[in-house]
């Protein structure tokens, strides 16, 4: 759905990314945007296509542009042939030398053959043929930094593909070199990657937890097809939604690299921050206020609903956690809803077993289900008793069986072959 946002800034947006990355999430942002930002965003997008080689995507974002009336964006045909010529030959080049590195048996000239194919693929937009040159340098790799560049090039176009089962693969690949520890930012890279491959597999809980993991030096690289700015807001709308209280103390609220990755983005951090501190409503009322702007968000916008009712369902949860009786009035004012509306949302978690409650709908009041302490413990002293008491009587039992000589001892024959296979 199209949306006009007159405080959105375009060329900021642009200004985190570069590259592939930048033109497909600029371009992502032009549909969904009207006006001038969407005239804004095209001209980005069709300007960073230009320093690039993918004609393919140049020519789709002017066909694009064009269908949306903005006729001012034509087709460069020369550059388009100027640009396909030059590739076609650099391409003949490229193979053309790696058939003579393969002939000669030089293992790290054909390692860089295929790296040098593979980016040259990427760069033109073909992710498959990207992925199967990057893939093939495997076996001409001849120290750990070789195959850590070998896993980042297959899991970047893995992802480019949109395949998230390969990025993930060769990410775990990646990490089982010893020469990761010296890469930070190959590190930062790998948990990124690996994050953004869990958000589109839905597994929320593990995406949270590779996008905490992220290093600051991941902005070294705008390239890469996820930014600081990216992981922060990814990683903290995710461990809002499924991480218990401890788990986000950890790897979020203590967690000093994380906390300079969310220094990019300020409003999250303080939504972050709001929301373990129990301030709900202001919590809440942040994540609304950039619903829009996170809408405009290439991987994130199809999972901004479910994201949403689950911080909301566990904010609703850990509000409640502390009282015994609670008015719905109070809870209806937390939550800025109205009281009809929270009885029907308390009414469902209730109904799912993770508010353990009831409501009383004619005064409006919830009351928490509280186990009896007494009988627990007196429950658990009598199962310890059982406990101890069998072990007791097994501790008898076995003594009074070597009292009277009861054992199962080796038989005869066992005895000879034990003798026979013995060392003399």
């Amino acid at each position: 759905m199209a949306m006009e946002d007159d405080a959105l800034d375009v060329e900021a947006l642009a200004s985190r990314y570069a590259g592939a990355a930048k033109v497909e999430r600029i371009a992502h942002v032009a549909h969904l945007v009207r006006g001038r930002n969407q005239q804004e965003a095209f001209r980005l997008a069709l300007e960073e296509a230009r320093a690039g080689t993918n004609t393919t995507s140049y020519v789709d974002l002017v066909g694009q542009a064009n269908e949306r009336g903005w006729k001012e964006f034509q087709v460069d045909s020369e550059w388009v042939e100027a640009t396909d010529r030059k590739a076609q030959q650099k391409q003949e080049k490229l193979e053309r030398e790696l058939a003579g590195y393969k002939t000669n048996l030089i293992k790290e000239s054909i390692r860089m053959g295929h790296t040098d194919l593979g980016e040259f693929f990427y760069e033109r937009g073909d992710y498959m043929d990207a992925f199967r040159s990057y893939v093939r340098t495997r076996d001409y790799c001849t120290t750990g930094k070789h195959v850590l560049w070998t896993c980042l090039g297959a899991t970047k176009a893995a992802l480019a593909m949109g395949n998230a089962q390969h990025a993930i693969s060769y990410v775990q690949k990646g990490e089982a070199v010893p020469d990761l520890a010296n890469e930070p930012v190959v590190q930062a890279k790998f948990n990124a990657a690996a994050g953004l491959a869990q958000l589109m597999l839905r597994e929320y809980g593990m995406a949270a937890r590779r996008f905490c993991a992220v290093h600051p030096d991941l902005a070294q690289d705008p390239s890469w097809l996820v930014s600081p700015q990216d992981a922060a807001v990814y990683g903290a709308l995710c461990a809002l939604a499924f991480f218990g209280r401890e788990e986000m103390r950890k790897r979020c609220i203590e967690n000093v690299q994380f906390a300079q990755v969310l220094e990019h983005v300020p409003e999250i951090r303080e939504m972050l921050h709001g929301m373990f501190c129990n301030q709900h409503a202001q919590g809440l009322e942040i994540l609304d206020r950039l619903m829009p702007m996170l809408k405009l968000d290439k991987y994130l916008e199809e999972h901004l609903d479910t994201l949403q009712r689950e911080i909301r369902r566990c904010a609703l949860v850990s509000y409640t956690l502390p009282f015994s009786t609670l008015r719905l009035a109070s809870v209806a004012k937390a939550f800025r809803t109205d009281i009809a509306g929270i009885e029907a949302e308390l009414a469902g978690l209730i109904g799912d077993g993770q508010v353990l409650a009831r409501i009383d709908s004619a005064h409006k009041i919830l009351y928490a289900r509280r186990s009896d302490r007494r009988r627990l413990v007196f429950a658990q002293a009598l199962a310890n008793g059982r406990a101890q008491l069998e072990e007791c009587e097994s501790a008898l039992l076995r003594s009074s069986l070597q009292r009277h000589d009861v054992c199962v001892r080796p038989s005869l024959s066992h005895l000879q072959d034990s003798q026979h296979f013995s060392c003399p």
